[in-house]
C-alpha cells in the first residue's frame, strides 16, 4: 500500500527537521570559516522562515478549503454541519442554542470546554441552572428531565452516512450502478429529509419545555457581559480546524 498525502507531509516534515538540525551542527563546527559572513546568513535564515510560514499558512488554508468543498451538506445529511450559536446577544432561544452544544459530542476537547464554558456564563447570567440534575433546580423537574430527554433523543438523530466527511466516491459509485444504485442515494436523500425535519421537531420541543420549566426570561445577556465574567474565548471553534483529528 502507498502511503497517504498525510504520510507524505510527515516524511518531509521530519526531513526538513534533520536537514536543519544538520545545517546547525555543519554551522557549529564551522564557525570560523562563517563567522565573516553571519549578517548575512541571518538575513537569509530569516527571509526562508518568512517564506515557509507563508506556504505553509497557504497550503493549509487551501487544504481546508477544497475540504469544505467537497463537504457534501445535504446530499443525504451529512451530520457534521453544526449550526453557530455564539454571537453578540444571547437571549432565552439562543441560550437554548448553546445548551444543545455543550450536550453534544464533539471532535475536540477544545470544542467542548468552549461550549460548556459559555453555557455556563449564560447560566449565571440568566439565573438558571439547566446542566443539572432536573430535581435540585427547578419546580418542574418532570418537565426539565423530559427536556433534557429530548436533547438527548435529538442528538440521536442519525443516518445510514451520518459523519461522512468526504462522500463524493461513493456517489460516484452509486451512480454508475444506473437505476438501483440512483434508487439508493434517492432513500438516503429521503431518510436525511426525515432527520431534518426530525430534527426541527425536537427543537420546538426542546424550547417548549424549556418555557414550560423556566418561563421565557426577558433577559438578554451580552458578549461584553460575559467578558467581564471571565468568558475568555475569542470566538466559536470551527469544525474545519479540527478534521486532522479524526
Amino acid at each position: 500500500m502507498g502511503w497517504t498525502k498525510r504520510t507524505w507531509q510527515r516524511k518531509l516534515r521530519y526531513l526538513f527537521i534533520c536537514m536543519g538540525l544538520s545545517l546547525v551542527v555543519t554551522c557549529i563546527y564551522n564557525i570560523h570559516l562563517i563567522a565573516p559572513h553571519i549578517p548575512i546568513l541571518i538575513f537569509v535564515l530569516i527571509g526562508v522562515g518568512v517564506l515557509v510560514a507563508v506556504l505553509c499558512s497557504y497550503f493549509q488554508g487551501k487544504h481546508q478549503s477544497s475540504n469544505f468543498d467537497r463537504w457534501p451538506k445535504h446530499d443525504a445529511d451529512i451530520g457534521l454541519e453544526y449550526p453557530k450559536v455564539s454571537g453578540d446577544t444571547y437571549d432565552w432561544q439562543r441560550f437554548i442554542d448553546v445548551y444543545i452544544a455543550a450536550t453534544r459530542s464533539h471532535l475536540d476537547r477544545d470544542i467542548e470546554e468552549y461550549y460548556r464554558d459559555l453555557l455556563g456564563h449564560l447560566e449565571e447570567c440568566f439565573g438558571i441552572r439547566v446542566y443539572d440534575w432536573p430535581s435540585l433546580h427547578s419546580e418542574k423537574p418532570s418537565f426539565q428531565h423530559l427536556m433534557q430527554s429530548t436533547i438527548r433523543s435529538y442528538h440521536a438523530i442519525t443516518s445510514p452516512t451520518s459523519g461522512y466527511l468526504e462522500a463524493g466516491l461513493l456517489w460516484m459509485r452509486l451512480r454508475e450502478q444506473g437505476e438501483q444504485g440512483t434508487e439508493v442515494i434517492d432513500w438516503l436523500q429521503d431518510i436525511g429529509k426525515l432527520c431534518v425535519d426530525s430534527g426541527e421537531i425536537h427543537k420546538k420541543l426542546i424550547r417548549r419545555l424549556f418555557v414550560l420549566t423556566y418561563g421565557e426570561p426577558e433577559r438578554v445577556v451580552t458578549i461584553q457581559e460575559l467578558r467581564a465574567n471571565g468568558f475568555h474565548h475569542k470566538k466559536e471553534p470551527d469544525y474545519r480546524d479540527y478534521w486532522d483529528n479524526l
